[in-house]
């Protein structure tokens, strides 16, 4: 029986977040909802988390 680590369900919830961001920011952009100052938000703020998320994943998954 194989056993699942501690740090692979902590990568796992880690990367759920951003996933669901990335989903709602394609909404945002193809469906245009919530008009332009949350395509401003999601441009802004929500873009760069995923950047950084990103990298933040690689560098954890490279360490484990």
């Amino acid at each position: 029986m194989r056993t699942i680590a501690p740090h692979s369900r902590l990568l796992g919830a880690i990367g759920l977040a951003p996933l669901i961001l990335l989903v709602a920011y394609g909404c945002v952009l193809a469906l245009n909802i919530g008009g332009a100052a949350l395509e401003d938000f999601f441009s802004t703020w929500v873009y760069n988390f995923l950047i950084a998320a990103s990298a933040l994943l690689c560098i954890m998954r490279a360490v484990t």
